[in-house]
């Protein structure tokens, strides 16, 4: 991305900033574009919603190496900041149902933008909605960008949990099939057997 694209993206979406927000706190949000990459892929949401009910905590990662990685997690927060925009009232249901629409749409505009590449563009969410009368809140994420806790006496605890092979449930069952299936190559391949 040019400077001159850059600069039509909010800067609320890529900056650091912070929000003194009543009843919770100080809400504070860094990004960095870290060692290895040229432009930073991180995209921000810090809102308060109906006329300060809610409060929605958003970052969405642009996943690198794929086509347009920044642009996904553009249209993920935008996705999210529409969608949470249109109504002045807290709409009927449950946090719960919100959360999940808004993802799976988000889910649709990033595949959108796909052009037919190997790898099309994508980008992790993680998020938490909470309700401030009742200090309830909601945790949400896609992906493996994390979301942690940090508990009166200092202990800092993770709130999801990474979406990817390493951690899939079969992930043991499916890594020993594998080893299984290199160690039989190897001792076919070893004793000169074929097939």
């Amino acid at each position: 991305m040019t400077d001159n694209e850059q600069a039509i993206v909010p800067p609320a979406m890529i900056t650091d900033g912070q929000l003194d927000a009543p009843g919770l706190g100080q809400v504070v949000w860094i990004t960095d574009v870290g060692h290895f990459r040229q432009r930073n892929e991180d995209r921000l949401l810090v809102k308060s919603l109906w006329g300060g009910e809610f409060l929605l905590l958003l970052v969405a990662d642009g996943a690198g190496g794929h086509e347009s990685g920044d642009r996904a997690a553009e249209e993920a927060i935008a996705t999210f900041d529409g969608f949470f925009s249109t109504a002045e009232e807290v709409p009927g249901g449950d946090p719960l149902t919100w959360l999940r629409e808004v993802m799976l749409l988000a889910h649709e505009r990033v595949k959108g933008l796909a052009t037919g590449g190997i790898r099309p563009p994508a980008s992790t969410i993680v998020g938490l909605l909470v309700e401030r009368a009742s200090l309830c809140g909601w945790r949400f994420h896609i992906g493996d960008s994390r979301l942690y806790g940090c508990a009166l006496a200092g202990e800092v605890t993770s709130w999801t949990r990474d979406h990817n092979i390493l951690t899939h449930p079969h992930f043991s069952e499916l890594k020993k099939i594998v080893l299984d299936q290199i160690y039989e190559e190897s001792v076919k391949a070893a004793g000169g057997i074929d097939g």
